[in-house]
This record gives structure tokens, sequence and C-alpha cells, in this order.
């Protein structure tokens, strides 16, 4: 097997993007190079590309920001050949044990608003959706034959934007405002602001994407392409005017409506802080940011959650969302 296939390695970033179509199913569109770049630069990525008998074949990306753990993402061959998926695996598993990496941990296709995270599993939706992955399910049968384990599963609940305002009646509201800056240097003068309420408040399960912190502001340059200023809204207190909630959504550039105009959106992040929750406050950022979403002709919406997460599955169900995709995050301890 290992004589059949041969893998070449670039470490250069324009090249990296060349080939990095033959890693996914998602657009690799001309206005994503800028996103892109800048990930693949900052954790100084390395592409393979397996060739047979010089043909490239499949692709594979890996990276790292500690000596603990190796990261892979774009994990693809060509017509999903089961051999040369194998060598590939096995190709990975080298490398971290003569590396001295403790674990490997993937598929985190950085950036990952675009490209995503996970397997797609079996019964999830199958259309273009941006940051969801599609793949059949043979690659995380391999994977799981040689050792990988599943560290989490997230589910993604899409629909039409629902009418949340019944559910806002058992809460009281009225110490708290819901706004979004009108102006996106408004909101670049409060972004620290925005990464200290969110870090402090989400739950470490939810953050997949290593780095986040130094990857965002790079995530809000493409929401600017695509989307608008209420994507990032906050919830304060008014007498105070302290901060205690905040809501980050991404466009979905791959979906219009008839007259052209993008119809969709991503719930990435809600963070509340700890001693305001309960008091509906989710709620409220929800139903302001579908409010003012669907004035502006978005009528639909997609929500990962990480599968544990029982607040934010009661809150999708409430809101007549479905379950239409799942994917899974696995890790392998080398030995």
């Amino acid at each position: 097997m290992s004589n059949k296939y041969s893998i070449y390695s670039t470490g250069d970033t324009k090249e990296i993007i060349t080939y990095l179509q033959l890693g996914t199913k998602i657009p690799n569109l001309y206005d994503f190079y800028d996103t892109i770049y800048h990930d693949l630069e900052y954790f100084s990525t390395q592409a393979w590309i397996v060739k047979d008998e010089g043909n490239p074949i499949g692709f594979c990306l890996i990276f790292y920001h500690n000596s603990e753990e190796l990261y892979f993402g774009f994990f693809n061959i060509l017509d999903h050949n089961e051999f040369c998926i194998e060598f590939l695996i096995q190709e990975l598993k080298k490398y971290a044990e003569k590396n001295g990496f403790q674990r490997i941990r993937g598929p985190i296709n950085i950036p990952t608003i675009i490209f995503g995270w996970g397997f797609m599993e079996a019964g999830s939706r199958g259309d273009l959706f941006i940051g969801k992955p599609l793949n059949p399910p043979i690659y995380q049968k391999l994977f799981l034959k040689q050792g990988f384990l599943i560290r989490t599963r997230q589910n993604t609940w899409e629909g039409k934007i629902p009418n949340l305002k019944p559910f806002l009646t058992i809460y009281d509201l009225s110490k708290y405002e819901f706004f979004n800056f009108q102006s996106w240097e408004k909101f670049d003068s409060f972004i620290d602001q925005f990464f200290l309420l969110s870090a402090k408040n989400l739950d470490p399960e939810s953050v997949l994407t290593p780095c986040i912190d130094k990857l965002f502001p790079n995530y809000i340059n493409f929401t600017k392409m695509y989307g608008k200023e209420f994507f990032f809204s906050f919830a304060r207190v008014k007498k105070t005017k302290e901060m205690v909630g905040t809501i980050a959504c991404l466009p979905n550039p791959f979906r219009k409506n008839f007259l052209g105009k993008l119809d969709s959106f991503v719930i990435f992040s809600i963070a509340v802080n700890k001693i305001h929750r309960k008091n509906g406050i989710g709620w409220g950022l929800l139903d302001y940011v579908f409010t003012k979403a669907y004035r502006q002709g978005i009528n639909f919406m997609s929500a990962p959650i990480e599968s544990t997460q029982d607040a934010t599955k009661y809150m999708s169900h409430k809101g007549e969302l479905q379950k239409s995709r799942s994917h899974i995050i696995l890790e392998y301890k080398v030995e």
C-alpha cells in the first residue's frame, strides 16, 4: 500500500490555497482568500497532497499551536478509496508519533467559519451551507477502526426564523436593553470587551477551534463582507450599562432569495454572564437579532450546538427548528 501512494508536502500558503479544493466540497471562492490566508499563515499550516503515480488524488491539512495536539483538516480522497484513506490515516499517526504529539484531533477545517469541522454523519442534509462539511461515512468508519474515538458531536438545528415573542412573556426583561452598534467602526472599538465577555462565559466544550481569540478578528472581517452590523448584538443592564450578554452570527454566502440577496445566517455563539443566566437574556438576544434579520429579508437560520448542551437544545426545540445535520470530531491518543 505504501509503495502505491506518495505524499507531496508543502508549507507555502499560496500553493496550499490552490490545492485546497481537493479537501472540501465547500467552494473556495476568491472572496474567501484573505480569510483563508490569515488562518493558514497563523498556524504555519502544512498541506499533504496524496499522489497516485504522480496524480493528486487526496488532501490533508495539518497544524498545531502547542507540542501536545496535532490538528488535521480537509481530509478527503477522490472517489473515497478505502486503501488510500487508510494510508493517509496511518501517515497522520506516524507523523504525530515521530514529532512527539500526545493527541491528534480533527477534522478542524480552518478557517472553520467557512469550512467547518467534523465528519458529517449519515442522515444529515447534504445541501451546501457555510461551515457544514460534506462527506460519506466511510471516513469516520476507517478512523474509528484505526483507534480514533469520538471526542464531541456537533448537531446542527435549522429552519425558518421563529417568532419568539410567546417565550419572552415568562421573563421580566425590563431591566435589560438589547442593541447593536450602528457602524462597524464603533463595533471595532468595542471588540476587546466582546472577547472578554465571550471568553468568560462560553462553555469550553463549545470552543473547538484552537486560539479562537486570536482568529476571531479575522472572522469579524469575513462577516463584514457579507453580513450586517446586527450580526454582533449585545445585552446590557439599563441602569448600570454593564454588558451581560452577546450573540455572534455568521453570514451564509451560498444561499440567496429570488432577489439575489442572502437570506440565511448562522447563530455562531451566545454568551451570557453567569450571574444573569436564567433571566431570559438568551431569548432576548435571539428575538432582537431575529427581528432585525427578518426586516433585512433573512428568514432562515442554522445553529451548531454541542450535543450535550441541554439549554441550547431546549431553545432550538422551542423555536421549532429541526435537527438537520450531525458532525463528529475525532481524537487519537498517541502511544
